[in-house]
């Protein structure tokens, strides 16, 4: 890390979720999952910044839709840059980016009718205010 920033100023992780016994996750579904991330924090002052690159993959419906690829598996990958400003105590301004790409090559979003998607990304910008109880 560059000089002069506080040690508690900054993280840097990564973790993976895989699936539990028999194929079942957490949530008991029965379609196999697993992914990885890896995020950076930096905080000064008022600011907060955050970037994470997380990356799945699962069988046939295990995200909510069907491949349609030569690889039967669903592949996702998504980068989240978000930006806090903390404007008084106990309120939080945050701006954040997402963007999700099908790796597999298939168009899992987006769309104009239910059931009916043809985008291979999908880009979000989320502005909030946050009151802290």
């Amino acid at each position: 890390m560059p000089e002069g920033w506080p040690r508690d100023a900054r993280r840097i992780g990564q973790g993976a979720t895989s699936p539990g016994p028999r194929g079942k996750t957490h949530c008991g579904s029965l379609r196999a999952r697993a992914g990885c991330f890896q995020y950076v924090v930096y905080q000064t002052g008022k600011w907060k910044f955050n970037n994470r690159l997380d990356y799945a993959t699962g069988s046939n419906g295990a995200y909510g839709y069907t491949s349609t690829s030569d690889d039967p598996h669903n592949q996702l990958f998504s980068y989240t840059l978000t930006t806090d400003y903390a404007l008084w105590a106990n309120v939080i301004s945050r701006a954040e980016f997402r963007w999700d790409h099908a790796l597999s090559g298939d168009r899992p979003f987006g769309g104009t009718a239910v059931g009916a998607p043809r985008d291979k990304n999908a880009v979000s910008l989320g502005l909030n205010l946050i009151y802290i109880f």
